[in-house]
């Protein structure tokens, strides 16, 4: 596998909203389109198979310039920004230990 591309709906709660997860190539084939090449694929699957579609919503990472670019140019817009954390466990059980005492 070089690489893939998911979605998540409900026909039932939200018909008119499709949700992107991953959109990922393997290391060893980036570089040659196959990103945009899997995310418009699964735009025209939406759209020929998900007729109640109103809009896509789909998420990156600030970091990710190359999928930046690709959702850039598929018509995406930016309209909800969250932030993640990340901490080693050597972290979390220093912090509990400071908390206890």
């Amino acid at each position: 596998m070089s690489g893939m591309t998911e979605i998540f709906f409900s026909d039932e709660n939200l018909p008119e909203r499709v949700n992107t997860g991953l959109t990922g190539v393997k290391s060893i084939y980036r570089g040659r389109g196959l990103g945009k090449w899997l995310k418009a694929s699964m735009m025209q699957y939406i759209k020929e198979n998900l007729p109640k579609t109103d809009y896509i919503v789909t998420s990156n990472a600030d970091h990710n310039v190359p999928m930046l670019s690709i959702n850039t140019r598929k018509g995406f817009k930016h309209y909800l920004q969250r932030k993640s954390y990340k901490f080693t466990r050597r972290t979390i059980k220093s912090t509990v230990n400071k908390i206890a005492e």
